[in-house]
């Protein structure tokens, strides 16, 4: 804070220093309990689908008569859809559960990143197996 006098009359010159570049996160409701069912319940379907993608990776892997071309592009759609949810649940899981929603920007950034970038090779990969049909 700056005081200077001038004529008789105070002026103060007020400087913000702080600084915060990021983004506020609104939640489904303001309600506690709603914000804890709501992560539960995102949590639940996560690891559903965590399980789910994991046994499909193992078995293809394990299984030496499904080394064909089409298990091979499911296995790896399935290795896409595990990164493509782990990079999105999590936050949205923690934000619920905290009362603080924010998220910085280079977290945004990052995260929109691997979001687009996994999409992108999800695409890529549907785009080889329908030429493989």
């Amino acid at each position: 804070f700056l005081n200077r006098v001038e004529f008789g009359i105070i002026r103060v010159n007020m400087v913000n220093l702080t600084s915060k570049s990021g983004f506020l996160l609104m939640g489904f409701s303001d309600d506690h309990k709603l914000q804890v069912l709501h992560a539960l319940l995102f949590l639940v379907i996560y690891l559903l689908a965590l399980t789910g993608n994991l046994l499909i990776i193992t078995i293809i892997t394990l299984d030496h008569r499904l080394h064909s071309p089409m298990y091979y592009f499911l296995k790896h759609l399935s290795l896409l859809d595990l990164c493509f949810i782990s990079v999105t649940v999590p936050q949205s899981i923690a934000n619920s559960l905290m009362d603080n929603g924010y998220i910085s920007l280079g977290q945004c950034i990052l995260q929109v990143f691997f979001f687009i970038a996994l999409a992108s090779s999800e695409v890529a990969i549907l785009t080889e197996m329908s030429y493989d049909r």
